[in-house]
């Protein structure tokens, strides 16, 4: 049975209009910031990793370098992430590295019949390493990951996709 729009938006109204219990509380990040849905017009999500290193050694050159904690977000119920419409943005880069790795969990099948699975969570780290040459200075890493979410009719879980 499939479901309007229109009830697939009075849906997350209800959702979205008593935010209790853990369906928002799993929106929790470490070593950034979370923004979760607000507004039911536009249900969006934004996660902000960084990390900043301490200065390159004036004595031996040695370099240092981080990564930040893991940062998250898991879609509420009834929602879903899509991999290829999630943004990543630069908001600092300094040092001599600079980069991001991502991992995805709890996939699902979002409706009945459902020929791929999607994610509900995305997990982001950044890295940063510090300038080279002799009394370099510091590395930072800062990176802005948003995206929207989609609706799904179901929260069935599903194995990953191959890699």
């Amino acid at each position: 049975m499939r479901r309007t729009m229109k009830a697939a938006v009075a849906a997350l109204a209800l959702t979205v209009a008593a935010p209790t219990g853990p369906a928002f509380g799993s929106g929790v990040s470490t070593g950034g910031t979370v923004r979760t849905v607000q507004e039911v017009t536009d249900p969006t999500f934004e996660i902000v990793p960084e990390v900043t290193t301490g200065t390159t050694d004036c004595v031996t050159g040695a370099r240092d370098g981080r990564w930040s904690n893991w940062s998250s977000f898991t879609a509420p119920p009834g929602w879903r992430l899509i991999r290829d419409q999630i943004s990543y943005t630069w908001r600092h880069q300094r040092g001599s590295e600079n980069h991001y790795q991502v991992d995805w969990g709890d996939w699902i099948y979002p409706f009945p019949g459902a020929p791929d699975v999607s994610p509900k969570t995305i997990r982001v780290r950044v890295h940063a390493r510090s300038s080279s040459g002799r009394c370099g200075g510091s590395g930072k890493s800062v990176l802005a990951v948003s995206g929207r979410l989609y609706a799904a009719m179901q929260d069935v879980p599903a194995p990953p996709p191959p890699a």
